[in-house]
């Protein structure tokens, strides 16, 4: 895996280190809040609201450099979400082999 400079190329972080003091995210607070037991609609739409924040922002990639090397593990930042992070982080997580499904009950996963 490439080693990723953390070190952010424009500007200062806020004081929990994740967010670009200069970034378009400062204005657009709402967007990036995390909301506790946040149905998966609702945060889906508030991460592609966020995203769509940083599709603008002049500091997007520094801040992606930042949050991927930092490994931030909550809300968009650089326009990608902390799953998306992590895919680029570690990779996708691999199918478990059909070896590995237990068959329902009362069913034979072989032919008779």
């Amino acid at each position: 895996m490439a080693d990723i400079d953390s070190s952010p190329t424009s500007g200062s972080f806020d004081r929990h280190g994740d967010r670009p003091l200069d970034g378009a995210c400062r204005t657009a607070d709402a967007a990036f809040a995390r909301v506790a037991h946040e149905p998966a609609a609702a945060a889906r739409a508030r991460e592609e609201a966020a995203k769509a924040v940083c599709g603008s922002c002049p500091v997007r990639i520094p801040c992606r450099r930042h949050a991927l090397a930092a490994r931030i593990p909550h809300g968009v930042r650089g326009g990608l979400t902390a799953d998306e992070r992590h895919v680029l982080l570690v990779g996708p997580s691999p199918a478990p082999p059909s070896a590995w499904r237990v068959p329902a009950p009362g069913r034979c996963s072989s032919a008779d």
